[in-house]
């Protein structure tokens, strides 16, 4: 059984600073040069995350959130490292993270200072070990990220039509047209799943996560990719999800729905 488009994440487009010319980061971890840098504030503290591929800024903020979905996107797509420093409330490091992995010592304390810490940016410096940074970030926070991209009408623009189409070929059953709005990446093994009489099982399978009374009521887009905002109800409570559109020189087609948390 295929995972389809509610539960992938969006190619990165690979923005990078350019898209957001208030962050700036320099700087050494190991064997790798920092190229990008951004600063998460949530519940817990802030998290500065740098790497040495640029962030895809638009595609990060579809659901307002940078999330696990997010670094496994950079890390398996732009085949990005990344390095955390996680800072608690009170400006202290709490620990450093590398991988899966994170680790803290009081003589990490020493490493970071601060030039500027507000809500709205932070500035410093972290030397430890063979990690050497610098930074000047503005602090998005978590569940409220800007996005990126020009706003679209509320049927979404063509997007829109493209993504109604594709709930409609669902809600029909019509496995052709189903295929025919899903990456095209995946179109062979989906039409091999077709062949082999597992057709109506893919589409039960993407049925089954979507939420239901999907409405679109708006969205923002760049030159080949749209965020269509959606409302919807789940177990009928009313939920928020978004619609990840994308297109090649053949048009539009559906990367993902997902429901915001």
């Amino acid at each position: 059984m295929r995972v389809f488009p509610i539960l992938l994440y969006a190619i990165l487009g690979g923005t990078g600073l350019c898209a957001d010319a208030a962050a700036k980061a320099t700087g050494q971890v190991g064997d790798w040069t920092v190229v990008d840098a951004i600063a998460v504030r949530d519940d817990s503290g802030v998290r500065i995350v740098v790497s040495d591929k640029p962030f895809d800024r638009a595609g990060i903020a579809a659901d307002l959130r940078f999330d696990i979905g997010d670094t496994s996107a950079h890390e398996d797509t732009a085949q990005g490292r990344m390095l955390n420093l996680y800072i608690d409330a009170e400006g202290k490091l709490s620990s450093l993270g590398v991988g899966g992995s994170s680790s803290y010592s009081s003589d990490m304390d020493s490493a970071l200072v601060w030039r500027t810490r507000t809500n709205e940016a932070i500035a410093g410096g972290f030397e430890y070990d063979t990690i050497k940074l610098d930074f000047d970030l503005p602090v998005w926070t978590n569940g409220a990220i800007p996005r990126v991209g020009a706003a679209l009408g509320a049927d979404g623009g063509e997007a829109g039509k493209v993504l109604q189409a594709y709930l409609a070929a669902l809600a029909a059953n019509d496995f052709d047209a189903f295929v025919a709005l899903s990456p095209p990446t995946w179109r062979e093994s989906m039409n091999a799943s077709k062949a082999k009489g597992e057709g109506q099982l893919e589409i039960d399978a993407v049925t089954s996560e979507l939420p239901q009374a999907i409405k679109i009521v708006g969205g923002h887009g760049e030159a080949q990719r749209a965020w269509i905002d959606l409302s919807a109800t789940r177990d009928g409570k009313p939920v928020k999800a978004v619609a990840t559109v994308e297109s090649d020189a053949n048009g539009w087609y559906v990367r993902r729905i997902e429901t915001l948390k």
